[in-house]
């Protein structure tokens, strides 16, 4: 079994089940990993090709993404091992933290930005939706998958109050007109 069939079945079977980061994983492995090791018998892989593969991805300045894609390799590895197809994990002792380690970090917009946010976002083509929610996270703090899992419940245009299952944040008036003009279906919820 090569790199490439591997990659095809591991997809297939579990980056199917993964909506969130398939895309991603996807096109890395297209970018990176299949034309460099997609021809090669998977059990042939050693741990050098790996970090050279990881070298090659951080010397055009893509640490996080190297970093992503060891992980990816990992489990990959890891489901033919699970599914016994062979034993072999070139992954085995690579340290993720060694091709760029993974920074939280609390990014807050400062007034120009926003100024420089609300020119930009008419150029973008966005749907009203997706305004909406952009300036739903600007304003509440909330992240993306608090906004996109939030219910009409949840929000009170009276009050200007929203709520979440872990969070209560204060919404401002302008969140108000901008929630107002949606329809309430659930392609919105």
């Amino acid at each position: 079994m090569t790199v490439q069939e591997l990659f095809e079945r591991w997809a297939s079977i579990e980056l199917v089940q993964r909506k969130d980061v398939s895309k991603e994983i996807h096109r890395t492995f297209e970018k990176d990993v299949l034309p460099n090791l997609g021809k090669l018998h998977a059990e042939d892989i050693t741990r050098s090709m790996v970090t050279s593969l990881l070298d090659r991805v951080v010397e055009r300045g893509a640490r996080i993404v190297a970093r992503n894609m060891l992980g990816d390799l990992r489990q990959m590895y890891g489901f033919v091992i699970t599914l016994s197809l062979f034993e072999h994990n070139p992954t085995y002792r690579i340290k993720e933290d060694d091709w760029g380690r993974k920074v939280e970090r609390d990014r807050v917009l400062d007034a120009v930005e926003i100024k420089l946010l609300a020119q930009k976002i008419p150029e973008a083509r966005l749907s009203p939706a997706s305004i909406a929610n952009l300036w739903i996270m600007l304003s509440t703090c909330c992240r993306i998958g608090e906004i996109t899992q939030a219910r009409w419940e949840h929000v009170d245009l009276k009050t200007t109050n929203g709520s979440s299952q872990e969070k209560s944040p204060k919404m401002e008036n302008h969140i108000r007109s901008t929630y107002q003009p949606l329809p309430r279906s659930n392609s919105y919820s």
